[in-house]
């Protein structure tokens, strides 16, 4: 605790540190910790918008479950918060602790089309040169690593801060090459979440 205060003395970098027994949050940036129930860091811009996605959420009647994910979701959706962006990275606590949680998503490109009123017509999600993306998150059980597949580009990522400098790049044909490819290379053994782009008995 001592050395992340030290580190956040400049101004440059703030943590959370979280532990579930005993249960307790402490909060460490400019040089100081205080623990406290809930913590939040980094863009304050971010957190005002994160608490009016919150309250509206709970204004349209939407369970508590998941709520606070959905709610920074739709922070970065905006894109108009300068710093905050990319994906929303969830953790869960299980019977041994914290775990990233798994999740997908995508975004449909811009693919003009005309659909006809009187027959079944395929709707185009769009490709990379259309703007369109999807993608896979997924943790690692023994080892501080996280890895994210993109189907369209064929090429996942792989962030593993205590052992690797900097992120790398693993090419792979599908979601189930790319959790492989880490496991050989790596010694990482991803957990493979939700399947996009890849055939369940690849994984």
């Amino acid at each position: 605790m001592a050395a992340l205060a030290q580190a956040s003395a400049a101004g440059q970098c703030q943590f959370i540190v979280s532990r579930l027994d005993p249960t307790a949050v402490v909060e460490i940036k400019n040089g100081g910790a205080e623990a406290s129930t809930s913590a939040w860091i980094g863009s304050h811009a971010a957190f005002e918008r994160y608490q009016e996605e919150i309250a509206a959420l709970r204004a349209g009647g939407a369970v508590e479950m998941g709520l606070s994910q959905r709610a920074f979701s739709r922070v970065i959706e905006h894109g108009d918060i300068e710093g905050v962006g990319l994906l929303v990275v969830s953790v869960i606590t299980t019977e041994s602790g914290y775990e990233y949680a798994p999740s997908a998503g995508m975004t449909p490109g811009f693919t003009p089309q005309v659909v006809p009123s009187d027959e079944w017509t395929t709707v185009k999600f769009g490709g990379a040169h259309d703007g369109g993306f999807a993608y896979s998150f997924m943790g690692a059980k023994a080892a501080p690593a996280v890895g994210v597949y993109f189907p369209i580009g064929n090429v996942g990522v792989l962030s593993a801060p205590l052992s690797l400098e900097p992120t790398v790049s693993v090419r792979a044909e599908t979601q189930g090459r790319f959790v492989r490819s880490v496991q050989e290379t790596y010694g990482i053994a991803l957990t493979p979440g939700l399947v996009i782009g890849s055939r369940a008995d690849e994984v």
